[in-house]
């Protein structure tokens, strides 16, 4: 299981921040609303497990969406890859 833990800091207080998380395979994809602060301190459990096929590790992409009590929105992006198998076969 891989944790990615997620902090943030607005100076204005938002009316609303959601979380997003996609994964390539179209098998975990959570998403997280906070209300009414200015700060987010969220762990994010991600599936550290890839398909053995998956040469170039599994890709979890974490969007983070925040709004303001004006309507005005930000987006944050942050991609997250589980390495393939860096172990020696025996």
């Amino acid at each position: 299981m891989w944790i990615k833990k997620l902090k943030a800091h607005w100076n204005e207080k938002k009316d609303k921040t959601t979380v997003f998380v996609y994964d390539e395979y179209y098998l975990i994809e959570p998403s997280i609303t906070i209300q009414n602060q200015t700060e987010i301190n969220q762990i994010i459990k991600l599936p550290a497990s890839r398909r053995e096929d998956d040469k170039d590790g599994r890709k979890y992409i974490i969007k983070i969406l925040a709004t303001d009590l004006a309507g005005n929105t930000s987006l944050v992006t942050q991609e997250v890859i589980v390495p393939h198998d860096q172990g020696k076969k025996k």
